[in-house]
């Protein structure tokens, strides 16, 4: 099994891409849960029952993040996918290692509750970007990056392009041109020959950290050494915003920022100011039934709706 799963991860392109390695906890998370089960990893007894045993049990009830916490029903649903596409591949592949068919023929993926809008209210992504501001004006640190500018730009081409983080910090800076970002490189190895930056504001944000930057090659958000920014890194930048926006609000009105709160976001933004066609282009999505999670009325809008 280990070295079937070698092989599969082996076909997927680059190995350093987000996609590759979630594929990759997702498979170490199935080969744990099969070596408990079995004590060995021989192929040959991964049966169906196997794979349902790993869905009802192990990923629904009993499986963890390493502090205890649950994984999110969209992550568990991720999980089961990668699973089942790495058993339909080795059984297409190997058949000989599964003399009882596919190990995942027959097997339903786990419940998955409809995922909520998890976007930002007007006047909460208002703060967020008040917040961000308040930190740029903050004296920077000697030598090195302009952080506080950097984060700024940093903000305004999530809340402006809707791009995932690992597609941003991918950027490098001679991929922008004025209006967008040309031949990016997002989920699943797709590129997208453009990505627009919408608003005047998001945009000149974006000049002012070139200006600061300069016109060098590499990436188009870098560290004070000039390397590029790490995922962690990322929603470092984010989580510092947050809690400048935070700071001085009451319990009940503080909230929770995330670069995928922000596609969210800029996704409702769209659906309802141009339409849902020009919505799912932005974010790439290739179906409406994609996009219906980012556009979906909230709780909170239809209390408003029935007050």
């Amino acid at each position: 099994m280990v070295g079937l799963a070698t092989l599969y991860l082996g076909t997927l392109e680059d190995p350093e891409s987000s996609t590759f390695k979630d594929k990759f906890r997702d498979l170490q998370k199935f080969l744990d849960f099969y070596g408990d089960h079995y004590g060995h990893h021989q192929a040959a007894e991964w049966y169906p029952a196997v794979s349902k045993r790993f869905v009802s049990q192990h990923l629904s009830k009993r499986l963890r993040k390493p502090g205890g916490e649950r994984y999110a029903p969209s992550s568990i649903g991720r999980i089961w996918s990668t699973v089942r596409h790495f058993g339909r591949w080795a059984h297409r592949e190997h058949a000989d290692c599964f003399p009882h068919g596919s190990p995942v023929a027959g097997v339903s993926p786990p419940d998955e509750p409809e995922a909520a809008w998890v976007g930002l209210r007007p006047k909460d992504l208002d703060r967020l970007v008040t917040a961000a501001h308040a930190l740029k004006n903050r004296p920077p640190r000697t030598g090195g990056t302009n952080q506080g500018l950097r984060d700024l730009a940093f903000l305004h081409v999530l809340i402006g392009s809707g791009l995932r983080v690992s597609e941003l910090t991918g950027l490098d800076a001679g991929q922008y041109d004025g209006r967008y970002f040309l031949d990016v490189v997002c989920k699943g190895g797709v590129r997208r020959p453009k990505v627009f930056v919408h608003h005047k504001d998001n945009r000149v944000a974006i000049d002012e950290w070139l200006a600061e930057r300069g016109s060098a090659g590499g990436p188009l958000f870098c560290t004070r050494v000039g390397k590029q920014m790490s995922r962690s890194q990322a929603f470092g930048v984010i989580k510092r915003m947050e809690r400048q926006a935070n700071a001085h609000l009451p319990e009940e009105e503080r909230f929770l920022v995330s670069p995928h709160v922000l596609r969210h976001t800029l996704g409702r933004q769209l659906a309802e100011d141009k339409g849902e066609r020009f919505a799912r282009k932005q974010l790439g999505h290739r179906s409406g039934r994609q996009l219906y999670r980012y556009i979906q009325p909230s709780v909170e809008d239809l209390e408003e709706l029935f007050d």
